[in-house]
């Protein structure tokens, strides 16, 4: 192979492959796909009634703790519920004691600086978290409709205890 042959042949493969290279970057970009909107919280008016048997069941199971004569905090017109984990006058509450969600909505629970669990209060728990501190969060969803009695295992001897009270979402049918 002569020099005139050789170069002829490494200019046409280097052009080959730096047209490839630059058609991967001149390339129209496939256009994304569009994302789905979050859907709106529903309005206040939209909600179905909580029932009252829920509300009763809450209130009964928090009665003993230290943040009892709290009202329940209805979070259904956001887009998901809020729990601070707190020390008030020396004592670690759930605030709010009790919380009002739709089905399918989460809560997170937030922690301050001490260590906190969050344990379903039930026969067969649905949920556990480990051990949480210093604005660690754990979230935990509820699908079903119902009242989910929790306690902090770690502070039980002070009745550290919450409620969350989950309703029906409301119909999209209308």
């Amino acid at each position: 192979m002569n020099r005139r042959t050789l170069l002829t042949t490494g200019t046409t493969l280097s052009i080959a492959s730096l047209s490839g290279c630059l058609g991967f970057f001149q390339s129209d970009p496939e256009p994304d796909e569009p994302e789905e909107p979050t859907p709106e919280p529903p309005t206040q008016e939209e909600l179905p009634p909580i029932p009252p048997e829920y509300i009763t069941e809450a209130e009964n199971y928090i009665s003993d703790a230290p943040n009892s004569e709290q009202d329940y905090y209805d979070a259904r017109t956001e887009p998901d519920g809020q729990v601070e984990i707190e020390t008030q006058q020396g004592l670690s509450i759930f605030n709010p004691a009790i919380t009002v969600i739709t089905a399918n909505m989460s809560i997170q629970w937030t922690a301050d600086e001490f260590e906190y669990t969050i344990i379903h209060d039930a026969e067969n728990p649905e949920f556990d978290s480990a051990v949480i501190s210093d604005g660690e969060t754990y979230t935990e969803v509820f699908p079903e409709p119902g009242v989910y009695p929790y306690f902090c295992e770690l502070n039980q001897r002070f009745n550290m205890k919450g409620a969350i009270i989950v309703t029906e979402s409301p119909s999209n049918d209308e």
